[in-house]
């Protein structure tokens, strides 16, 4: 699960959690199985954040930096999320079912 903590400073709001990040460079913040699903996202700073089975639906991660394919691989949805469209173009080509919506038994 989401460390607690780490959820909080996010949902204050992105300027918040970029200001943590740059205190805290070398942390790796556990958003592990958070619902962030239309969470604003836009530019914010996600270096080592640990996103497995994360809930991204329509989150907005545009602009967001240090966001790999291989982090995004281990999302649980990118369904209708924002994405710069090279990084779109790359989860569409190695993880398409992604950004599929998920089945009733899944959510």
């Amino acid at each position: 699960m989401a460390y607690t903590e780490h959820l909080k400073i996010l949902e204050k709001g992105v300027d918040e959690w970029n200001e943590w990040r740059r205190e805290h460079p070398n942390f790796e913040p556990n958003l592990t199985e958070a619902d962030l699903s239309g969470a604003d996202l836009f530019k914010a700073d996600l270096f080592k954040a640990d996103l497995f089975n994360a809930n991204l639906r329509e989150a907005d991660l545009s602009g967001a930096k240090n966001l790999t394919t291989e982090r995004l691989s281990k999302v649980k949805t990118l369904y209708k999320a924002k994405l710069d469209p090279e990084l779109e173009k790359q989860i569409e080509e190695k993880y398409p079912h992604l950004l599929e919506m998920l089945k009733v038994e899944e959510k």
